[in-house]
């Protein structure tokens, strides 16, 4: 017993008032010091090692004036806050491996932090030494070999899914696979979080300005904590759309649902999507089907997590939360919070992964499993930016195909490499249904989407109908098990 004491942290989990360490809770890594320090006090260690890198830079800029320092405080402020640029201090939660900047509020993501990251994953989830996952490290002991299999056209790329070089495939999809439906996305120009308008959300101008400048504080847990209604107003088209299905599974979630129902060979699909479109392919076990980063078809709460009848949820959503497109005219003109029937607080909300949340405890589990027997990595439309889930790109063996469908080349600072440069690596340029059908075609499986033509959105009824006059059929497929 060392004499210290512990505390109750956020009703959670006890914290350790000598480390700061909370034993089952979220943990942080400084990066300045490698201290670890719970979600609770990363806070202000990492500010305080801001205001002494900018007070030291100051001293420094005052040291080495010509003029003798007679600043005022007020001067002196004004020094500090344009000395910002001497460095914020970041850390990185050992939870989802998120780096955060406590200054910025505002999580990061630069090429010079992937080793890090790497290097923590491999700590975390451990590795094989006769495998080498990380190609940074591969490239350094002078560079491999490409692989045999390595497909150079979409032919070749449907060849390799049909034989028996190819006994696992894995999917890593974003927003891209679900653009085709309508759904808006997040990320891209013109996205949820550039469209973003705070002045109609219900919050302090504070926080709005605040969502002005990081438009992410919208899904930012302790935000939420604090205030729920930001989120549920942009929420509730989504939680609606859902619920009546106003949009439709793409041709990309049909292909996917074809590699397990036609061939088998589909182990896993860890989609960052939160719509819950692979719920209309009925084909497709729900156990292969692992939402990263939740979804829509629960509700909980975010304190206490007692789970809410979603039918009743919704309810009170449509009663409770105005709608600030609006195109509901029964919505309310104000909105009122949703309190848990558990615990009393106002932090009910769809069971999707806030940011500073921990992602599910089966992907973790899912990844160690799937991922070292993989031949082949399908990314689709996603761009690699956001982790932990980008960390199945180098997290597939090096004898694994990977093979990205996306508009622009991603992931270039996960070891992703394009052109003569690559190894193991397929570039599929384009819109993700479009590119997805082309592959389709190679494998001899665009009538088998005949039966569900009609469930796909306009867009990718067109593709197939077009598909179909001219198909190229060149590749004898297996006799068919099962269409969709």
């Amino acid at each position: 017993d060392n004499g210290s004491q512990t505390k109750q942290g956020n009703g959670k989990a006890e914290i350790d008032e000598a480390t700061g360490i909370c034993p089952v809770g979220e943990n942080w890594l400084c990066l300045e010091c490698n201290i670890t320090r719970c979600s609770r006090y990363v806070n202000g260690h990492c500010k305080l090692h801001w205001e002494t890198t900018k007070q030291k830079a100051v001293e420094e800029s005052s040291s080495s004036s010509t003029t003798p320092n007679n600043s005022s405080p007020q001067q002196e402020s004004k020094e500090l806050q344009e000395n910002d640029k001497a460095g914020h201090c970041i850390a990185i939660s050992l939870e989802d491996f998120s780096v955060w900047c406590y200054e910025c509020h505002a999580y990061l993501d630069h090429p010079d932090l992937s080793p890090i990251l790497k290097r923590l994953e491999e700590l975390k989830f451990g590795s094989d030494e006769k495998e080498e996952y990380l190609d940074d490290a591969v490239s350094a002991k002078g560079g491999k070999e490409q692989n045999p299999h390595l497909p150079k056209s979409m032919k070749e790329l449907a060849e390799f899914i049909l034989s028996d070089n190819c006994e696992s495939i894995v999917v890593l999809a974003g927003a891209g696979m679900s653009r085709a439906s309508g759904i808006p996305d997040f990320r891209s120009a013109g996205g949820m979080y550039e469209t973003l308008q705070p002045d109609l959300l219900t919050a302090s101008e504070s926080d709005r300005m605040g969502m002005t400048i990081d438009p992410t504080m919208v899904y930012e847990k302790d935000f939420f904590l604090e205030n729920s209604l930001p989120c549920l107003e942009l929420q509730r088209p989504f939680i609606f759309g859902t619920k009546e299905k106003r949009w439709k599974a793409t041709i990309a979630h049909r292909f996917v649902e074809l590699l397990h129902a036609k061939i088998g060979k589909l182990t896993r699909i860890y989609t960052q999507n939160i719509d819950g479109l692979e719920g209309q392919c009925t084909n497709l076990p729900k156990s292969i089907v692992i939402p990263v980063h939740g979804s829509f078809d629960r509700a909980s709460c975010e304190s206490c997590g007692a789970e809410m009848n979603y039918d009743e949820f919704c309810a009170k959503v449509g009663t409770n939360i105005k709608d600030i497109t609006g195109e509901d005219k029964t919505a309310p003109a104000d909105s009122t919070p949703i309190a848990c029937e558990m615990c009393g607080r106002f932090t009910v909300k769809p069971n999707i992964v806030l940011f500073r949340s921990p992602l599910p405890d089966v992907f973790f589990e899912s990844i160690v499993n799937d991922l070292p027997s993989t031949s082949l990595l399908l990314v689709i439309g996603t761009s690699l930016c956001v982790g932990p889930a980008n960390s199945l790109v180098y997290r597939a063996p090096p004898t694994a195909i990977r093979a990205v469908f996306d508009n622009s080349q991603v992931g270039m600072s996960l070891g992703i490499k394009y052109g003569e440069d690559s190894v193991r690596d397929y570039f599929a340029q384009g819109a993700c249904d479009e590119k997805i059908a082309e592959l389709m075609d190679h494998l001899g499986w665009i009538d088998d989407l005949s039966d569900v033509i009609g469930d796909l959105p306009d867009g990718s009824q067109k593709i197939i109908e077009q598909r179909q006059k001219n198909s190229v059929g060149d590749i004898r497929h297996p006799k068919r098990q099962k269409s969709v």
